[in-house]
C-alpha cells in the first residue's frame, strides 16, 4: 500500500491537541546499562502473570459519536486491581478493526483519548486507553509513580506494564478487533513504558514512542523535571554509586528491553533539545534496539513540532498497521 501522507484536518487537530495537552504535562525517563543476558530471566519474571487469570471485564456504552461510540472498560489485573480504560471503537468500515493504545505521559490521564476518538475512528481505528498507577482514576494521596522512592517507583511501572498486557488480554477477547494489529502509541513515560510492554510482549505491532528515552541513572541525574530533581535531592548518597541506581531500576528500563521488539518495527520520535528526556537517554535507547528500527529528530524540547509528528505517525501507521491485515 502506498504511504499516506496527507493528515486528514480532523485527525490533525484532534492529535495536535492532544499532543499539546499530554506532553507539557508528560515527564519520565531512563538509564541503566544493558543488563546481561543471565540477568533477564529475573526481569522477566516480574513482568508475568497468569493469562488464563478471568479479566471479569466490565463493559458500558459511555458516548456515542460521528462514526464512533466510547466505552468504559474496568478489568483485573495482579495485586487485586482493577483497571480503569476507554476503549473507543468505530461504527463504519469493517470489522475486525486495528486497535491503537495510548499510553500518556506523566501526569496526564486516559482521558486525553477522548481527543482521538473522532480521527482514529474515521481511519477506521479502534484506541484503547488506561490510567497508569496512581493517574487519573487511580491517584492515591501522596502516591507518585517517580516519587524520590525507587522501589516505588518501580513497583508501579511494573504494575502498570502488566495493566498494559491484559488490556491486550482484553482486546483480545473482543471480536471487533484485529488481534493480529494493536499498535502503540507512548508519549514521554508513556513511550517509556511502551519500550518495556513491546519487548515483553510480542503481541504489540510498530510502536512508536514519543520524547522517550532509556538509562534511567543517566535522566535522574540530568534531567531538569522537578521529580528528578527531587530524586537526586533526596538520595544524595544514592548517586555516589551510579551501579546502585542500575541495580535498581534495571528492570524499568527500557533499554534492557527494546531489543526484543525486533522484527517488529520501532519508532522514536524525539526533539533536539529536550531537557526532560536528555537526547544521551534517546541515543541509549536507540542504540538498545535492533532493526528494523527507525528515529526521527524534530526541533524543539520535550513537544517537538507537533505538524511533524503527526505525518510521521500518520506515515507509519498507514504502512505498517492499516497496510497489513488478518
Amino acid at each position: 500500500m502506498k504511504t499516506m501522507y496527507r493528515i486528514d484536518g480532523l485527525f490533525a487537530c484532534a492529535c495536535r491537541a492532544l499532543l499539546l495537552l499530554l506532553l507539557v504535562i508528560a515527564a519520565g525517563c531512563a538509564r541503566t546499562q544493558n543488563a546481561e543476558t543471565a540477568r533477564m530471566l529475573p526481569y522477566e519474571q516480574l513482568y508475568a502473570y497468569d493469562r488464563d487469570y478471568p479479566l471479569q471485564a466490565e463493559v458500558k456504552e459511555q458516548q456515542r459519536g460521528n462514526g464512533y461510540i466510547i466505552y468504559r472498560v474496568q478489568y483485573n489485573s495482579v495485586h487485586d486491581k482493577r483497571v480503569p480504560a476507554w476503549w473507543c471503537v468505530p461504527t463504519t468500515g469493517t470489522s475486525p478493526y486495528p486497535c491503537v493504545m495510548i499510553m500518556h505521559g506523566y501526569g496526564g490521564d486516559k482521558n486525553g483519548l477522548q481527543m482521538l476518538v473522532p480521527a482514529f475512528a474515521m481511519r477506521g481505528i479502534a484506541t484503547f486507553a488506561i490510567d497508569a498507577e496512581y493517574h487519573g482514576d487511580r491517584k492515591q494521596p501522596g502516591s507518585d509513580i517517580l516519587s524520590p522512592y525507587i522501589y516505588r517507583n518501580r513497583d508501579a511501572f511494573i504494575q502498570t506494564v502488566i495493566d498494559l498486557r491484559r488490556g491486550i488480554d482484553f482486546l483480545q477477547s473482543r471480536r471487533e478487533i484485529d488481534a493480529k494489529r494493536i499498535g502503540y502509541i507512548g508519549l514521554s513515560m508513556g513511550g517509556i513504558l511502551g519500550g518495556i510492554l513491546a519487548g515483553v510482549d510480542e503481541r504489540v505491532q510498530a510502536p512508536i514512542l514519543i520524547v522517550a528515552g532509556g538509562d534511567w541513572g543517566y535522566l535522574f541525574a540530568n534531567s531538569q523535571h522537578p521529580n528528578a530533581v527531587q530524586l537526586r535531592e533526596k538520595n544524595p548518597e544514592l548517586f555516589k554509586n551510579p551501579q546502585k541506581i542500575n541495580e535498581l531500576v534495571g528492570p524499568m528500563d527500557p533499554v534492557n528491553w527494546v531489543a526484543r521488539i525486533s522484527p517488529r518495527p520501532l519508532l522514536m520520535i524525539n526533539g533536539k533539545d529536550d531537557q526532560i528526556v536528555p537526547k544521551e537517554c534517546t541515543e541509549r535507547l536507540f542504540a538498545a534496539a535492533k532493526e528494523p528500527k527507525e528515529i526521527l529528530w524534530l526541533e524543539g524540547g520535550h513537544m517537538p513540532q507537533p505538524d511533524a509528528v503527526l505525518r510521521k505517525v500518520d506515515e507509519w501507521l498507514s504502512k505498517h498497521l492499516l497496510a497489513t491485515s488478518q
